[in-house]
């Protein structure tokens, strides 16, 4: 995220929230996401269906970069990583 950290500030400063580029990224990264957890998942027992779990941590995931890229407010890797943890109540 750091690498990348300038790149995405950019691309959002630029770009409006609901356009097309941002609206692909944040599908891009929604859907990888998915596929990542539930890898990462998948031996976990849970009555919650394993796909609904992915969604739920991807989308939180998901909604705290948005906050720092889109709505612009600056945390770092540690911080972001925090606020997921607080948020999934880690």
């Amino acid at each position: 995220m750091d690498q990348h950290r300038e790149l995405l500030t950019q691309l959002a400063k630029h770009n409006a929230n609901n356009s097309s580029i941002v609206s692909s990224i944040y599908e891009y990264f929604k859907n990888e996401a998915i596929t990542i957890l539930k890898q990462d998942l998948k031996n976990q027992t849970s009555k919650v269906p394993l796909e609904l779990v992915a969604k739920h941590y991807s989308n939180t995931i998901l909604l705290v970069l948005k906050w720092i890229f889109i709505e612009n407010h600056p945390l770092s890797k540690r911080e972001a990583m925090e606020y997921v943890d607080e948020l999934l109540g880690k």
